[in-house]
């Protein structure tokens, strides 16, 4: 946003002056035209009740700005697309990466980190492992780790589970089954990088079931976070009971989980 200024005498001229520097900052979010329609008018709103309850004229319009924008900003995580938190996140990463950004050296791509594991008769799964190597259909990721030089934005989840039979062939999964009872009932208990929680003790309830032709399985994150080249990724589920391992009619059904983290990634040219 622009350098501070006072805040108008009046009211509406304070709601102009917030409106005009608030819709300046979220230009870049990819928001399609009603949806800034919207935006306006709630930053208008905002800018009226800020004024009347709790601004007054001799304070400098740095501290209504900061109130607005991040009022505005968290009512509409919704609206926001991946490039648009990329816009508001980008500044949180190692200078040498922004300049990068800046001269075109660098450039920030729709991606997704993926992994799939064997679950069946388990209540504890660890989706990553330092044992894990790149294998299309297993994992995307050497070690759980990000190649050096490489920055992931997290702005959304999905868990998917599948029957497998075909014994150790993890490729082999389709993922479009329901949930079973044990891992509806269970938690994400964390996702981790390096020593920052990404989620912590996350209900596998609040996943959306989809629907039996394609299940759709994916929460977009209220707190998007970076995941940083090099740092070590862990994700655990627990559940309240082992994951189905059944044996009928000479196949097996073995339970399978795919976890994605979806965002974008800053990577070379």
């Amino acid at each position: 946003m622009a350098d501070a200024v006072e805040i108008a005498e009046n009211e509406e001229g304070f709601v102009g002056a917030v409106e005009e520097e608030v819709m300046t900052e979220l230009e870049g979010l990819g928001l399609a035209g009603d949806d800034l329609g919207k935006l306006r008018k709630r930053v208008k709103a905002g800018a009226r009740r800020a004024y009347r309850g709790r601004i007054r004229p001799s304070v400098k319009r740095s501290n209504a700005r900061s109130k607005s924008s991040v009022t505005v900003a968290t009512s509409l995580t919704e609206n926001v697309t991946t490039k648009g938190y990329f816009e508001f996140k980008k500044r949180e990463l190692p200078k040498e990466i922004q300049e990068g950004l800046a001269n075109g050296s660098l450039q920030f791509v729709d991606a997704t980190i993926y992994v799939t594991k064997d679950a069946a008769g388990k209540n504890s799964i660890k989706l990553f492992s330092s044992a894990d190597n790149e294998v299309v259909g297993a994992s995307n990721l050497t070690g759980a780790k990000l190649p050096k030089g490489q920055f992931f934005l997290f702005t959304g989840i999905s868990l998917d589970y599948a029957s497998r039979t075909v014994v150790g062939d993890l490729t082999n999964a389709k993922f479009d089954d329901a949930y079973p009872a044990a891992l509806e009932a269970g938690e994400i208990s964390k996702i981790i990088c390096g020593d920052e929680n990404l989620i912590k003790d996350f209900p596998i309830a609040n996943f959306p079931e989809g629907n039996t032709s394609g299940r759709n399985h994916f929460i977009k994150l209220e707190n998007p976070k970076w995941i940083r080249e090099q740092e070590v990724i862990e994700a655990e589920i627990d559940t309240p009971a082992a994951l189905p391992n059944v044996a009928t009619g000479g196949s097996e059904d073995f339970a399978t989980l795919r976890l994605r983290l979806h965002g974008g990634m800053v990577i070379r040219k």
